[in-house]
């Protein structure tokens, strides 16, 4: 019996604990202290002269990929890889409208990404951009909603720089790679 009475005391204690708080227009303003803010999705960027280069790019090449990873321990492969996939097809973007486009339409998603990423990592698309020598390659998954960028954009000795995208803009991403001839391996 105590303890349920200490139970029924501990409940109407969080509840009030949880109610206090001022009505304003539809919304509940809780009293206290101000709720810890959530990272920026500013952390979740390309830089900013990536992002330049990806948008103004003079080349851009469409790369299908095999999303098995080959096993790194694996003599050196009769097919062409890009980052250790197989590449299934690759096609030259030649158009500077379609290559903003593309490049927009994957900024985008970066942008519009909720901070979700499972843990598989089986990339379909992979995307080859160049400038005045310099290179960007991204290899891209919308299963896990990660992007790993590559290039010598980012410095010598760099690795990959990874960031979160959106599945949204994959039906457009495929669609990209399908006006040129190229099909993305199936889920």
């Amino acid at each position: 019996m105590k303890s349920n009475i200490a139970i029924l005391s501990i409940l109407v204690w969080v509840t009030a604990s949880c109610s206090k708080g001022t009505h304003e227009g539809g919304t509940v303003r809780a009293e206290g202290p101000p709720p810890v803010a959530l990272p920026s999705n500013e952390a979740n960027r390309l830089p900013a002269e990536v992002e330049t280069l990806l948008r103004e790019a003079s080349t851009m090449e469409l790369i299908s990929i095999d999303p098995n990873e080959l096993p790194p321990d694996a003599a050196a492969p009769a097919q062409e890889t890009f980052h250790g996939y197989k590449v299934l097809g690759r096609a030259p973007l030649a158009d500077a409208g379609q290559r903003k486009t593309l490049a927009e339409l994957v900024l985008q998603g970066i942008r519009e990404s909720d901070g979700r990423q499972e843990k598989c990592f089986e990339p379909r698309h992979g995307i080859r951009v160049e400038q005045d020598a310099r290179v960007l390659e991204l290899v891209i998954c919308y299963e896990c909603l990660s992007i790993k960028a590559f290039g010598n954009v980012f410095g010598a000795g760099h690795g990959a720089e990874t960031v979160l995208t959106s599945r949204a803009v994959e039906p457009a991403v495929t669609s990209a790679f399908n006006k040129v001839g190229l099909t993305i391996a199936a889920k």
